[in-house]
């Protein structure tokens, strides 16, 4: 069911404002808001908590693409083992958050294509999804991709290949250093963590 309302006369509904700002809009608490707000605050409310069971519901798979040490050691030789201990410790933050689900790739771009590592086994993976028949719901590309030279026409390819195996439905998201894969999530995906 489509629900449209006028958002405007919701927000100056100071019951409407209250209810906003409980720690947990709940169908109990939507039901009160409902009974006591006007019927476009009430209809707002009540999409927002369908909103909010939709995304709790749902997993988030993201799959993260960075360089494995070798690659990332030989590519950028300043990187040091505490630096790449970082990354993983930010990946391992993650792990386990409800409704996220995350499957790192890190490859190494002279590996040969039979090698789990390689790049074209990183394409295929991203072409085959999480599971068979679904897509990813991100691919996170790490800086170590995104910013070295080399990593370019790699880089092309991730993106190259993400945009035409999901017909656009797969959210590109880019870190910018070792330790906000975090703030990455949260910004693609603002109610998830």
């Amino acid at each position: 069911m489509l629900i449209t309302t006028n958002v405007d006369a919701c927000w100056h509904d100071d019951r409407f404002k209250r209810a906003l700002s409980l720690p947990c809009l709940n169908l109990q608490s939507a039901t009160k808001i409902a009974r006591t707000t006007s019927h476009q605050a009430a209809l707002l409310c009540f999409k927002i908590l369908g909103d909010s069971i939709t995304m709790s519901n749902k997993i988030v798979n993201i799959l993260v693409v960075g360089l494995n040490y070798n690659a990332a050691s030989r590519l950028n030789p300043s990187l040091t083992k505490e630096s790449f201990a970082k990354i993983v410790s930010s990946m391992d933050k993650l792990d386990g958050k409800p409704g996220l689900k995350i499957r790192v790739a890190a490859i190494d771009p002279e590996l040969k294509e039979d090698d789990a590592d390689s790049v074209p086994s990183l394409l295929r993976t991203i072409e085959s999804g999480p599971q068979q028949g679904e897509h990813w719901s991100a691919v996170l590309i790490g800086s170590g991709v995104r910013l070295l030279p080399p990593m370019v026409p790699v880089l092309e390819n991730i993106v190259n290949t993400t945009s035409s195996s999901s017909e656009g439905r797969i959210k590109i998201l880019f870190s910018t250093d070792a330790v906000d894969h975090g703030v990455v999530i949260k910004r693609g995906f603002p109610g998830l963590l």
